[in-house]
């Protein structure tokens, strides 16, 4: 693998891959942590919406879904959320990966180094 391009693009794609979706709570005082801009809420009624930059005011979770082109706004009661799940890193999942990667890339130089120099004849 001589295009260093294609090792940062395989591990963009593995290491993206190992996140999950983790159960947040909305917090004593009904935060969600900064940053979250993605949440899965699963309402007491069944429903599971992946609400977009996703706000709480007061008892309200406020946010917004898109499918098919249509943007749809949503409040939903918090006595109403079953759950809040919010993507997070899985490290036991990206650490194999990362491993495979390191792995590939040592053999890969050490084969460059002992054979493209030509010492390895």
């Amino acid at each position: 693998m001589r295009d260093p391009r294609l090792l940062v693009l395989a591990m963009t794609i593995l290491l993206t891959a190992c996140v999950t979706w983790r159960p947040q709570s909305l917090g004593a005082g009904g935060v969600l942590p900064d940053g979250v801009d993605l949440v899965r809420v699963m309402t007491t009624v069944g429903d599971t919406l992946a609400l977009r930059d996703p706000i709480l005011v007061g008892d309200t979770l406020y946010g917004w879904t898109e499918a098919g082109g249509l943007t749809t706004a949503h409040s939903i009661a918090v006595e109403n959320v079953k759950a809040v799940l919010v993507k997070k890193p899985d490290y036991a999942a990206a650490l194999p990966a990362g491993i495979a990667i390191g792995a590939a890339v040592f053999t890969g130089g050490l084969y460059l180094l002992v054979y493209a120099s030509g010492s390895g004849s």
